[in-house]
């Protein structure tokens, strides 16, 4: 069995617009982190307080034992530098 470590979902509020990306194709999400460009530094990706940068949530998410979603709250987002995810952003041992 397949499992995603990252999901990366885009969500707008409006109801309009939404995308997400999965590695691998079976998911079971754990644990789950918000990023939204409105928000301060510092957050610690809880929906009350998101990351900032989608790489601080990716960062997280790649320390994180569990199958991870992170959700991309509605705004525009300017990487600093390309958001690259491989194949050991995948696990195949987590059920």
């Amino acid at each position: 069995m397949h499992i995603a470590k990252i999901i990366i979902s885009y969500e707008n509020t409006k109801g309009k617009n939404s995308a997400s990306f999965a590695i691998n194709n079976t998911i079971y999400a754990q644990s789950i982190y918000y990023v939204s460009p409105h928000a301060s530094s510092g957050g610690d990706g809880s929906k009350t307080a998101p990351f900032h940068l989608i790489h601080e949530a990716v960062e997280k998410a790649r320390t994180d034992k569990n199958c991870t979603t992170i959700y991309l709250r509605e705004g525009k987002y300017i990487l600093d530098k390309p958001l690259v995810l491989t194949s050991d952003d995948g696990n195949d041992a987590k059920e």
